[in-house]
């Protein structure tokens, strides 16, 4: 592409010595985009990266079962030898996953949420358990005895105020089961 015109050197990285490329102009730019790029990139070889916004647009929607699919499939890529069998593991790439949007252990009167998404419309306040040690309705449950949600139980508060109990398995390394109350 450098010797038939289409990149030209906009400079050397000092560090590795590789050019930096760049079109030269927008018209061939956009002629590149629109009718090279599919012959230098092999459509079935694309990797479909899971991006915080679509997650966020799946809570926006209160499409939770697309939120949860995306989720539960980041998590079953992780190699199994980067793991070890405690909450905080996943809770942290959960935080990672969504962390321009989420506050995590949000401390109440009387304990902290694991994690809480505040969004215009709604509110969704996560448990999170592992297989071993809960399941989502107990999760579910201690969201409500604990009271995480009370902070949102006013008068003016106008957002839908969402429960959602998550459960890790510590076999499969995944989410395996969630529950959702309003």
């Amino acid at each position: 592409l450098f010797q038939t015109g289409y990149l030209t050197i906009k400079g050397i990285n000092p560090v590795t010595g590789a050019f930096i490329l760049k079109f030269p102009n927008n018209e061939v730019k956009y002629g590149f985009y629109n009718s090279l790029m599919n012959y230098f990139v092999d459509n079935n070889k694309k990797i479909k990266r899971l991006t915080t916004d679509e997650l966020i647009d799946d809570l926006v929607a209160e499409n939770i079962e697309d939120f949860f699919s995306r989720i539960t499939a980041f998590y079953s890529g992780i190699p199994y030898d980067l793991e070890n069998k405690k909450e905080a593991h996943y809770q942290t790439i959960f935080y990672v996953l969504l962390a321009k949007y989420i506050k995590v252990e949000e401390h109440t009167a009387t304990g902290s949420a694991d994690a809480i998404i505040e969004l215009p419309d709604q509110v969704y306040i996560f448990e999170f358990k592992m297989s071993n040690n809960g399941t989502a309705k107990d999760a579910i449950q201690q969201i409500d005895t604990q009271g995480y949600a009370k902070k949102y139980n006013n008068p003016s508060e106008t957002r839908k105020i969402y429960k959602v109990g998550v459960v890790f398995d510590v076999k499969e390394r995944t989410i395996v089961e969630y529950l959702v109350n309003e």
